[in-house]
This record gives structure tokens, C-alpha cells and sequence, in this order.
């Protein structure tokens, strides 16, 4: 429990180190179109959201990786996609190689689908992501681009999404 505070707190404040070192004050937003997306979650719905998303967007499925947070994982879940909170060190370091090395990839759209998760949005920071969405309700200093849609309803969030990448000719 005690660790759990001493990581979560080593967390906000290495998000707050990395934000203030790239500071996102000018965003250029580029003509590249989007082929490649990174999808945080923070539950079970791992297939439903690609389904919905690359429907949405017109992707292919096999272009979109995601990062599913379990808060209580089973004993029978053996995915290297699914992220637990001990998947970090009481420092705040990722212990899960697969994880680093899907922050490591340059995917063109990174999408967090979950608000107020300390984890995930350490993850969001540390993305070499290109451009970064989430939800209005989150930290607006993680993203570039905000939707201020009900977060429950997934189809209407990949609807407004597909909307305002068109108009910036990202799709």
C-alpha cells in the first residue's frame, strides 16, 4: 500500500517533468495521413474498441495495437497486452518489456480511452505517438486533440474523432 502511494507519486512527478520538457505550447499538425494507432484502455473491451475504431476510421485492424490496464488480473491471463499496476517499480519504471517496446514504436494516432488513470496516462507521456487524443474530462496538457463526448459511449467518441481528423485531413 505504502509502495503504491511512493509509485504513484514518483509518476505525477515524472509526468509533470516530461510535459514541461516538451512543452506542447505550438503544435504543427501535419497533412501525414494516420495508418498506425495505439489504444489505451482500462478494461476487458480490448477487441470491441479496434473493432469500432478501425471500422470508424476505415483502418485495417492489424495497424492498431492496444494497451488494455487491468486493475485485478486472473491467474489464466497470460497476454503481454494487458498492463497492471505491477508492471511498474515502486519507482515508477515500466518492468514489462512488451510495453516498452510498443512506447518505443511512432504510431501516427495514440487514442485514451480511459480518464483519471495515473498508469495510463504516464504511458500517454512517454508515447513517441505523433498525435495524441483523449477524452476533454482528462489532463489537457497530455494530448493534442480533445473530445468532449460522454466517455461510455465509444461510438460516438470514434464518430467526433473521424469528423475532426477529416477536417485535418488526417484520414
Amino acid at each position: 500500500m505504502i509502495l503504491n502511494k511512493f509509485r504513484d507519486k514518483s509518476i505525477k512527478k515524472k509526468i509533470d517533468k516530461e510535459l514541461i520538457d516538451s512543452d506542447k505550447t505550438l503544435i504543427s499538425i501535419s497533412d501525414e495521413k494516420i495508418s498506425s494507432i495505439l489504444i489505451l484502455v482500462d478494461d476487458n473491451s480490448t477487441n470491441y474498441c479496434n473493432q469500432i475504431i478501425a471500422k470508424e476510421l476505415n483502418l485495417d485492424i492489424s495497424n492498431i495495437k492496444t494497451i488494455n490496464f487491468i486493475k485485478k488480473p486472473s491467474n489464466d491471463l497470460n497476454s503481454e497486452e494487458f498492463l497492471t499496476s505491477k508492471d511498474f517499480n515502486w519507482l515508477g519504471k515500466i518492468k514489462n518489456e512488451y510495453i516498452e517496446s510498443i512506447l518505443k514504436l511512432e504510431f501516427d494516432l495514440l487514442i485514451n480511452l480511459s480518464v483519471n488513470n495515473l498508469l495510463l496516462d504516464y504511458l500517454v507521456v512517454l508515447s513517441k505517438a505523433t498525435f495524441k487524443v483523449g477524452f476533454s474530462s482528462a489532463d489537457n496538457r497530455l494530448y493534442d486533440f480533445m473530445v468532449a463526448v460522454d466517455t461510455n459511449d465509444l461510438t460516438v467518441f470514434s464518430e467526433e474523432l473521424k469528423k475532426y481528423l477529416e477536417i485535418l485531413n488526417k484520414l
